[in-house]
C-alpha cells in the first residue's frame, strides 16, 4: 500500500489525543502512570503524537506542507512502539501502526534520507556489512571463541541459532549469545550457527522506511538459512 491509501484514516483522527495515554483509564491508579506514548512524555507537542503525525500525513498530501527537516526530525522521534494504535483501537479502531510505518517509507523512497544520515549510515552497513554495527564479517564468530558451536556451513543440526546482529558483535550483549550457546549444550540440543555467512535480519532498514532493502534481505535470508538446515 501507499500513503495515500491511508487518506481516510487520517481524515476520521478526531484529534481526541487517546493515542498519547494507556487505554483503560479505569485501571489506572493514578495520572503518574497515564501516560504511554514515549515520544509525548518527552517532548509534550501534539505534533509528536500519532494524531499529530495523521495531521502531517494528511497536509503533505494535500500540499499545505512539504518535507522538511522539522518534518523528519518528529516522524523519526517515535518508537513504533504501537501503542498509539493500541489505545485507538479501543475507541475507534484506525490503523495507526501502519500509517506511521507508511510515512516513513514514503519519505525514503522520495529520497528525504539524505535527511538522516545516521540511518543512511545503518542502512549502507548492511548492504556493505551484512549487520548494522559498520564491522566485518568474520567478526560475526568472535563471540563464539572456547565454545562448542557448529558451523552449517560446514555440516548439519537439528536447530539453526540465529544469533543476529547485536548479539553477534556487540561487545556488551555478545555474553547473551554465550549463555545460550552455553545452556544450549547443556541441555543436549543439536544446534549450529551460520557463522561469518550469517545474514542481517534487516529490521532496522524496515523501521526506517526502505522497504525494498527489508524485502530483498527477507528473500535472500529465506532462501540462505533453508539451504543449510536438514
Amino acid at each position: 500500500m501507499a500513503l495515500v491509501d491511508y487518506k481516510k484514516d487520517m481524515m476520521r483522527c478526531v484529534r481526541c489525543s487517546t493515542c498519547k495515554f494507556i487505554p483503560i483509564p479505569s485501571l489506572l491508579k493514578s495520572w503518574r502512570f497515564a501516560q504511554g506514548c514515549p515520544a509525548i512524555a518527552k517532548h509534550n507537542f501534539h505534533a509528536y503524537s500519532a494524531s499529530g503525525k495523521l495531521i502531517m500525513a494528511l497536509s503533505l498530501l494535500e500540499g499545505r506542507i512539504e518535507y522538511s527537516p522539522k518534518v523528519m526530525e518528529i516522524l523519526y522521534n517515535c518508537t513504533l512502539c504501537g501503542m498509539c494504535d493500541l489505545s485507538c483501537k479501543v475507541g475507534t479502531d484506525q490503523e495507526l501502526w501502519e500509517v506511521l510505518h507508511e510515512f516513513r517509507i514514503d519519505a525514503w523512497q522520495r529520497g528525504e534520507k539524505t535527511r538522516l544520515s545516521p540511518h543512511v549510515s545503518i542502512v549502507e552497513s548492511i548492504k556493505s556489512y551484512d549487520n548494522v554495527w559498520q564491522q566485518p564479517r568474520r567478526k560475526r564468530t568472535d563471540w563464539a571463541k572456547g565454545l562448542k558451536v557448529k558451523d552449517l556451513n560446514q555440516e548439519k543440526a537439528e536447530v539453526l541459532y540465529f544469533v543476529g546482529c547485536t548479539y553477534s558483535l556487540d561487545p556488551e550483549m555478545r555474553r547473551v549469545a554465550r549463555n545460550t550457546a552455553i545452556l544450549f549444550n547443556k541441555a543436549g540440543v543439536d544446534f549450529g550457527t551460520l557463522g561469518a555467512n550469517e545474514k542481517c535480519c534487516a529490521s532496522p532498514a524496515f523501521m526506517v522506511g526502505d522497504e525494498e532493502l527489508f524485502l530483498k534481505a527477507e528473500t535472500q535470508q529465506r532462501s540462505f538459512h533453508g539451504h543449510h538446515l536438514p
